[in-house]
């Protein structure tokens, strides 16, 4: 009898309609999305205009260099792990050298026409026209001087504006990283960056601007003054602010980054066992789909992961892109000054060619100023890469 009531039950359920169980409307089954797909819905949930601008706002080189026309493909292809250099990368790094070192030439091209004239007036006037002769060669040295004064003052400005577009791709990059950061649960790490980024770009660059590049630029006055007067004593005080701008140039760099490796440090292991007792957390108080929710929360918190990291690298590509060309005409302004300084060494007096050769000291310590930010700049966001990735 029971078998006989199972069959008719059974019977029952194979003549209800189709509708009952809807099987019409039952939806079709979709196809998982590709990585790319993923990470470039992703991608469109962020607002990348003023990467964008600046992007386009570097020199067409410098963007021929890093071989991407727009900063969402270099997002894109950073985050896919499908990023290549593009071709001709240290030809055309060695052809935008060269170039500036031509150009620092050409720009010193009318001091050495001036001590070739010094070495001529020498030799023409005769050792009964001293009096003639120094006022000459002061006269020549006075007008190199004036010639040197006005590239100083280029050099000056091309370095405080290079650490001011360090400090622009700073105050771009970080609110997206902060967000990013949050997005991937690291929390604490995203409020240890914001400060560190305005430390950054407030305090630390606001003094190689304002002190440090002017201390430089005042050592270069008291050399061409003590070549102007001979007084010996000038080189002294030269040397010391030279001496001191060293020191404070290593003592700010060895704070910084020790304070930011103790705040990473600690930061990560914050954000560590704060991500994983999420996890536990979802695994254990959701019954049956805990660990799909956790699994489904996992990918996403990969994806946007690899959107952080390739935004660190295409913001490093940026303010490196800012920063190439000023520090190669600073270092090819360094050794035209050496250059010249060798050829004026023959033709001219010893004042020409010292003061070749201090000014050219000078360019060397503005290359170290720019360079240092743009180092601290690389290694913030290097380490704002490795937060997050427990």
């Amino acid at each position: 009898m029971r078998r006989l009531c199972c069959l008719l039950a059974f019977c029952c359920l194979l003549a209800l309609p189709a509708l009952v169980w809807g099987v019409e409307e039952l939806p079709l089954p979709q196809p998982e999305r590709t990585l790319e797909e993923e990470l470039a819905l992703a991608l469109s949930g962020y607002d990348w205009s003023a990467w964008q601008q600046s992007y386009q706002n570097l020199p067409a080189q410098v963007r021929d260099l890093w071989g991407y026309e727009n900063v969402t493909d270099m997002v894109r292809a950073y985050a896919m792990g499908k990023a290549s250099l593009a071709e001709g990368l240290l030809a055309g790094l060695g052809a935008a050298a060269l170039a500036a070192f031509k150009e620092s030439m050409l720009a010193l091209t009318a001091i050495m026409a001036v001590a070739l004239l010094t070495g001529m007036m020498d030799v023409i006037l005769d050792e009964g026209k001293e009096g003639v002769r120094e006022i000459a060669s002061f006269l020549c040295y006075s007008v190199c001087v004036l010639l040197l004064s006005g590239i100083m003052a280029q050099q000056l400005q091309l370095s405080a504006g290079a650490i001011a577009d360090i400090c622009g791709a700073l105050e771009l990059a970080g609110p997206v990283l902060i967000m990013l950061l949050a997005a991937v649960g690291a929390t604490t790490s995203a409020g240890m960056a914001q400060p560190l980024f305005v430390f950054l770009s407030g305090a630390i660059a606001g003094l190689f601007r304002t002190a440090l590049l002017p201390a430089v630029m005042s050592a270069g006055v008291l050399s061409i003054v003590g070549g102007l007067t001979g007084r010996k004593q000038m080189e002294q005080v030269t040397g010391l602010i030279k001496s001191g701008v060293k020191w404070v140039t290593g003592g700010i760099s060895t704070i910084f980054l020790g304070s930011m490796t103790l705040r990473g440090m600690s930061a990560a292991g914050v954000d560590s066992v704060s991500i994983k007792t999420m996890k536990y957390a979802l695994d254990k108080s959701l019954p049956l789909v805990g660990g799909v929710v956790a699994g489904s929360l996992e990918s996403v918190r990969g994806c946007t992961l690899l959107i952080k990291n390739a935004a660190g690298i295409a913001s490093v590509l940026l303010a490196l892109g800012m920063v190439l060309i000023p520090l190669m005409r600073l270092a090819a302004m360094s050794l035209a000054f050496k250059a010249t300084a060798a050829v004026c060494a023959q033709v001219s007096d010893v004042r020409m060619p010292k003061l070749l050769t201090d000014m050219a000291d000078i360019c060397r310590y503005m290359f170290a100023c720019v360079a240092v930010v743009a180092l601290m700049f690389v290694l913030t966001i290097g380490l704002v890469m490795a937060m997050g990735g427990v």
